[in-house]
This record gives structure tokens, sequence and C-alpha cells, in this order.
């Protein structure tokens, strides 16, 4: 999960557009003490931002789990293609109170008790995430709860849907 989150399109453009921002300088003089520099602003070159970008997407996935073990984990099924689950370019969809916050999440928020999140592993499950415990570990989603994540995912993709049927054709 680590892995597909990190290896997103959404988390590569995250990346460079922090890399974008962050100012870098040049070294022009260094004093004879060594212990002044002189310095002028440059931008990065976009190969620099983007090798930048893969290298950090490396680093996050070598990390594992890492924060992802925070949150109880509950798997919900289903049965027919005609009405199960897909999934987009963003491997995860998060609901709770940080809905509506620009694609940056405060940890505070990821930790509230109403924050779950969603990630499909294939057109037949789906694990949820929360800070609290579930009750149920594992049970069969019911068709409201299949509609939801469905609607999230169309609702929040960017460039790509990824279905077992025609979406147009998919049961209500």
């Amino acid at each position: 999960m680590q892995m597909i989150r990190a290896r997103s399109p959404l988390y590569f453009e995250q990346k460079q557009a922090v890399a974008k921002t962050t100012q870098a300088y040049v070294i022009e003089e260094i004093s004879e003490d060594r212990k002044k520099l002189k310095v002028r602003p440059t931008q990065l070159p976009d190969t620099f931002i983007k090798n930048r970008s893969l290298t950090e997407m490396k680093e996050e996935i070598q990390k594992g789990a890492d924060w992802l073990n925070n949150f109880d984990w509950a798997l919900r099924h289903c049965d027919s293609p005609q009405n199960s689950f897909l999934t987009s370019d963003g491997p995860f969809v998060v609901t709770g109170p940080l809905e509506g916050q620009d694609k940056q999440v405060s940890w505070d928020a990821l930790r509230h008790p109403d924050t779950l999140f969603y990630f499909p592993l294939c057109w037949q499950a789906c694990i949820v995430g929360s800070p609290l415990l579930f009750e149920i570990k594992t049970d069969r989603a019911h068709p409201n709860f299949l509609q939801k994540v469905r609607s999230m995912y169309q609702e929040k993709a960017e460039s790509y849907l990824i279905s077992p049927v025609l979406l147009g054709a998919q049961a209500a």
C-alpha cells in the first residue's frame, strides 16, 4: 500500500511542486577565513527537480508501512463486478475533518476519530483504515458502502479510473 501511494502520479506532482518552491543558492565566494559565504539565489533545473522527486519517492517506499501502522484496518469485500470497487490515479481516498483542505493534511486531522482511509485492492476488496478500532475486521460491503466508495473515487480522480465494468453500465 505504501509503495502504491508513493508511486502515484499525485505523490510525484506534490513532490515536484514542493521542490519548485525550494530556494537554492550558488556559492560565489568563500572568505579567506572560511567563515563567510557570498551567495546568489538560483532556480533549480527541471531535471534536478524530477530526479530529486524520484529519489524522495524511493525513500518513502523504503520506509515501509511507516505511519500507516498507526491505523486499524478492516477488509470489505463484494461478489459481483457489476456492484464492485474501483480505483483511480489517487490510490487513497481519505474522508473526515480534513476534507476540503488543499491536498496538505495535518497529522492531527489524520488522527481524528472521524477520519477514514479507503484503499481498494481489486474490484472485490477494499481495506478501510481508521484511528479507532473496527469491531468487525472482515465483512461483506453493503451496496451503499460500495456506491459511496465508487462515488468518492470518481469525484477525486484526476486522470483515470480503473473498473471491472464500463462505468455507465455499473449498478447504481
